[in-house]
């Protein structure tokens, strides 16, 4: 017969110490004793933050699918919006059309009064204030050439649309007055609307004139149309980069009133 120590016990074939806090589940299973209190407490805890976590993700969820929702409304309202646009311009046209007719307003000229575009029949031939200008000395007399992309159109200049015009300005000693004065040749989208060389060596196109040597430039305008002296209106200042011309049905420049406006873009 083995004898054991007094302080060990001996529990399906192992030994434990007699001190150790033990107790014996009906199946004779061993747990380790703990307080029961502190081991609710860390449960409650834990369940606490999950449940944080699934109403935060919740939150997240549904946050996500009122956006996904906006977004599918602002879809669908900006596609009803075009059919509509689209239904309108099929029943009254695009000349009925409010919207295109603004857009389309700059290329036709000046609207009248209420909003409503200008025939191209009726262009606005109002002449822009005057320049002041007088020859003066200059020792820089060369050609300018100048090149400008359309602005403006009026009349019917659909060809203009999206082109460029070139000035060709000469200086000539003035016939019947001290000084130069210039003459120049306009012509935009292949059509010379100013100035022109006859056969007989002739031309027109002169208009008083002020040279600038730096930066390289002119300053000048004729302001009578064709009703009044045979050539369009035309005035055109470098320094503030634009030229207008312009003529009305009796000009025999091009067939029917017309307005150009450009911005220059360089001068050489």
């Amino acid at each position: 017969m083995l004898l054991f120590p007094a302080r060990m016990v001996r529990d399906q074939g192992s030994f434990l110490p007699r001190s150790a806090l033990v107790q014996r589940s009906a199946r004779g299973n061993i747990f380790p004793r703990v307080d029961s209190n502190a081991n609710l407490a860390s449960m409650s805890e834990k369940s606490s933050r999950t449940t944080w976590i699934v109403v935060g993700c919740g939150l997240v969820g549904l946050v996500g699918i009122c956006a996904v929702g906006a977004v599918g409304y602002g879809v669908y309202a900006y596609q009803q919006e075009q059919r509509e646009r689209m239904d309108q311009l099929l029943t009254r046209g695009p000349d009925n059309d409010p919207i295109i007719q603004r857009q389309l307003e700059p290329f036709m000229g000046a609207g009248v009064p209420g909003g409503q575009p200008r025939p191209p029949g009726d262009v606005n031939l109002a002449p822009p204030p005057p320049l002041s200008v007088s020859p003066t000395t200059t020792t820089d007399r060369r050609p300018r050439s100048i090149h400008a992309s359309i602005s403006l159109n009026g009349g019917d200049t659909d060809q203009f649309l999206g082109g460029g015009c070139n000035v060709e300005v000469t200086v000539h000693d003035h016939a019947n007055a001290v000084g130069y004065w210039c003459r120049a040749l306009v012509t935009c989208s292949d059509d010379r609307l100013y100035g022109e060389n006859r056969p007989d060596g002739s031309g027109n196109g002169y208009f008083d004139c002020v040279l600038f040597d730096s930066p390289l430039g002119v300053a000048g305008e004729d302001r009578q149309t064709s009703d009044d002296g045979g050539d369009p209106f035309f005035q055109i200042d470098t320094r503030a980069s634009r030229f207008v011309v312009m003529d009305s049905e009796s000009g025999h420049m091009r067939p029917g009133a017309f307005r150009i406006e450009a911005v220059i873009d360089t001068v050489r």
